[in-house]
This record gives structure tokens, sequence and C-alpha cells, in this order.
């Protein structure tokens, strides 16, 4: 996450990076990405004689010495047939068929629409299954395959194609490193890192467990006060916030989701807006009371009266948390999230949740509300 830090400063914070030679190169790294069309190949030791439009790179696994029986040395063109420019994405893939010609761990590639007609150009200037194509990074090989006949053939049949991959013998933290420099690109100033930090797992759990201890205690507070002061009612919508909590967190654990401060901040207000909304439906029906309804009519006439105003209090909420989450990066994006599920959620269990426990109320034709 990248957030300004006055009008020459950014804060940079990788979360999962404890190893800080690695978080100055992936901050500071600038990736060069070009497809290249090979001529030759071979061991290093092989003679080479390259034509002045061509030059000689070495393979990847040629810097790793427990590969050095793979290394390979590539006669390749100067001139790139397109870069990495036009790349939009770039990920970690995990291949589950061996069988399929890639490697276990490799690189998928997305371009954006310009590249993805750009790479169809490039593949049919080539002949499938005997040309062969370099993904080269900073002037490193990392895969020299040929063009499978199957892609030539798409790429004759569709406009554009959007999808490479760049295989090779790295690991999955060296291919998460390279899929994120990739993505990012290359700073377009020189980079001063002033300070760096590492807070490690213990710290940020404390944090975590402090904000849930906090939940709890303003939880019970709530819920006491909501118990004491509303009685049978109050305890009805003790039960109904407890359920709309669980639903929340089970939809966050189906998100797969990550609880951070500021999601336990959303679950928080959360509870908030339940009360809040049960309590105007309970003064409603407290107001028909006193005005001489029984309690069958009160019910129906409180939650008549309230609806309009917990539909507009819900709704103006939400599209916030909409705002908050378009706009919003990191933890905003996870506060955002959190209130949003809570919101509609919320909307459910106190217009339907409560409704269906009064309406049971009313089949028992209870004459005294606990309210």
């Amino acid at each position: 996450m990248i957030t300004q830090a006055g009008d020459t400063r950014i804060v940079v914070q990788l979360p999962g990076t404890t190893d800080p030679d690695q978080a100055r190169q992936l901050v500071g790294s600038t990736a060069l990405l070009e497809f290249r069309k090979v001529v030759k190949s071979g061991p290093p030791g092989e003679t080479f004689t390259e034509e002045i439009d061509e030059e000689v790179l070495m393979g990847y696994e040629c810097a790793k010495p427990e590969l050095k029986e793979k290394c390979q040395a590539y006669v390749v063109k100067k001139e790139p047939l397109m870069t990495g420019s036009v790349l939009s994405k770039a990920e970690v893939r995990f291949n589950p068929q061996p069988g399929s010609g890639l490697t276990p761990i490799y690189i998928g590639l997305t371009f954006n629409d310009a590249g993805a007609h750009q790479w169809r150009d490039v593949i049919l200037q080539l002949k499938p299954e005997s040309d062969r194509i370099a993904a080269v990074l900073d002037r490193v090989v990392y895969s020299a395959p040929t063009i499978a006949k199957s892609l030539y053939e798409t790429a004759r049949r569709q406009p554009k194609v959007d999808q490479s991959v760049i295989t090779g013998s790295f690991t999955a933290d060296e291919a998460r490193l390279l899929a994120a420099i990739l993505s990012a690109g290359a700073l377009p100033t020189e980079l001063k890192i002033i300070q760096e930090s590492i807070v490690g797992p213990s710290l940020g759990r404390d944090s975590i467990e402090k904000g849930i201890t906090a939940s709890w205690i303003a939880g019970i507070v709530v819920l006491v006060f909501m118990v004491l002061y509303y009685r049978l009612s109050g305890f009805i919508a003790v039960f109904t916030q407890l359920l709309n909590l669980l639903v929340v967190i089970g939809a966050l654990a189906g998100l797969k989701a990550t609880l951070t401060l500021p999601g336990i901040a959303g679950l928080i207000l959360l509870i908030g807006v339940g009360v809040d909304s049960n309590v105007l439906i309970f003064e409603r029906m407290r107001e028909e009371l006193r005005l001489g309804k029984v309690a069958r009519a009160a019910i129906d006439a409180g939650y008549h009266r309230a609806l309009a105003t917990i539909w507009d209090s819900h709704v103006t909420t939400l599209i916030t948390a909409l705002f908050l989450f378009i706009f919003g990066t990191g933890p905003i994006r996870g506060f955002a999230t959190t209130l949003s599920l809570g919101i509609i959620i919320n909307l459910f269990t106190v217009l339907v949740g409560t409704r269906l426990v009064f309406e049971f109320v009313k089949l028992r034709k209870v004459e005294r509300l606990s309210i």
C-alpha cells in the first residue's frame, strides 16, 4: 500500500515482506520486459557469430548454481518485437498439470487492448513450432518457447490475443517478486529511502486483540442498556444483533477478507446502526401505546412509521461505504467492505428478524408489550 506523506515523500507498506533487502529491491527495481526473436541458442561455452542487429544474452538459470546444467546462452535480435509497457497485469500461477508444457510455477501476463493487438501481430510474424520468442527481463532471458500451433491459429482467427506466460526455474517467492515488479513498473524518479521499519506479527496481533476486546466491551455495554431500557423487546434486539454480527463475520470469512483494525471499527459501527434502527422502531411503538392502541396495532404502526427512516439511513450509509470502497485504498477499503456487508445484512435482520419475533407475539395475542 502506498500513501502520500507531504509533497516529496511517500510511505510504502509491504505486508508479508520481512527481508529489508527484498523490500528495497521490490520498491526500487525497474523491470524492462521485452519480447525478442531468438536466432539461436546453446551452452555458454559455444562460440556464437552474431550479426550487427543481434546480441548474446544469458538465461535465468545461469545465475543459479543449482541450475548450471540448464544454463543457456541466446542470440536474440536487438530490436524487441514488443515491450512490457502494454502489460496490464502480471500474476503468479501454479500449473496443476505437469504434462501441459508449463513449469510448475510461472508468470501469467495480461496485456491491455493495445498490447493484445501487438501480441497478435508478433505471433503472426513467427513460424509456429519453429521460431522462438524470448521473454527478456533486464537483459536476462527467462524463457524462450516456440509459438504453439494452437496459439498461432488463435491469432489468425481473432483480432487480438491478450494472454501470455513467462516460464522459468524460479521458486514461488522469486515468482511473486518478479510478478510484483512487472505489475508495478519503473518508478518515474530516483528513490531515496530515508527510513525503514519492520512491524512484526506480534505487534499486529496485539493491535487486533485490543480492537476485538474494545468491540466486546462496547457491544456488551450497548446491549445491556437495550435490555435494561426496553426489557423483553431489548432482549429481542440483542438477539438479532448477535445474529447480525454472526452473519457478517461468516460473509467476511466466505469472501476470505482479512480482519483489520478498520474492519473491526466497521463492526462496532454496525452495532450502533443496528441498535439505532431498533430504537426507532421501539420508540414508535411506545408512542402508539401511549395513544391507547393495543399491542398488535402498536407493533404494526411502529414498523410502518419507522420504515422510511430506516431505509433512508441504511441507503445513505451504504452509498457512503461504496464511495469509500471505490476511491479508498488498503484499510479504508477494509472498513468499507465490512460496513457495506453489515448494512445490507442489518437491514434484513431489523426488518425481517425482529419482525418475525413480534409477529409471533401478535399470534399469541399478547395484550401488553414489554417495552
